[in-house]
């Protein structure tokens, strides 16, 4: 069970990865309140302050301009827990040919509310960040 998007956006490689990696980028198009460390093994914090929720994420690994992996070490949802999240970014003859792909779900999470919540949210931010990277302006929460 994975939820994947793939989808072509007009930047560049190294402004995706910036929007993926650094606070400011992700304040832009995901989380308004957050802190994001710059070194593999450290924990990122999300924090969605209207809904009540913080999460880590550990970062697994940065691969500058290309590749960026988290895995879920801390979510209100249990669904969430030990998931891992990949983004990962090629250069194409538009500008870039993004990737993302959330995996490892629980089988049992299948259908239920906690993982379909969570295919609507990533469409919602996923177009946050194609719009934030493409106008400046993104819908983060």
């Amino acid at each position: 069970m994975d939820i994947i998007h793939e989808f072509e956006i007009k930047t560049t490689e190294k402004q995706t990865f910036d929007a993926i990696t650094t606070e400011e980028g992700i304040n832009g198009w995901w989380s308004k309140d957050c802190d994001i460390p710059t070194a593999e093994g450290e924990t990122m914090r999300v924090r969605f302050t209207d809904h009540n929720v913080e999460m880590g994420f550990r970062i697994d690994e940065l691969v500058e301009n290309r590749k960026v992996v988290w895995t879920c070490v801390e979510n209100p949802n249990p669904a969430f827990l030990d998931t891992v999240i990949q983004f990962d970014i090629k250069k194409s003859s538009s500008g870039i040919q993004f990737r993302f792909n959330h995996s490892n779900w629980d089988e049992q999470w299948d259908g239920k509310i906690n993982f379909e919540q969570s295919k609507e949210s990533w469409k919602h931010f996923m177009n946050s960040l194609k719009s934030y990277l493409e106008t400046g302006t993104g819908q983060p929460w």
